[in-house]
């Protein structure tokens, strides 16, 4: 079997769900009132610059607030699962 043909089979096999296992599915980002949240306490803290840079991660904090996977480095706000269970 060719590599292309391989890689294929294994794609056409995850769409189908097996019996009693869950379907996960991965997102990047989290939703937009928790990205509303997070930005609120960025603009709360003294560490964010006029241009809206943290000055602690150097981070453009409009971006970074948007992203799952991202965390404050003070520990204002954490980081949420980027795996999402669905049916």
């Amino acid at each position: 079997m060719k590599r292309m043909e391989k890689s294929t089979t294994v794609v056409r096999n995850l769409d189908s769900k097996p019996e009693g296992l869950a379907r996960v599915e991965w997102r990047m980002f989290v939703n937009k009132e928790t990205a509303q949240e997070r930005m609120n306490v960025c603009w709360a803290c003294p560490n964010l610059n006029s241009v809206r840079v943290c000055r602690k991660c150097w981070c453009l904090m409009p971006v970074k607030t948007k992203l799952a996977a991202m965390s404050c480095p003070l520990g204002y706000w954490t980081a949420e699962s980027n795996y999402v269970h669905t049916e």
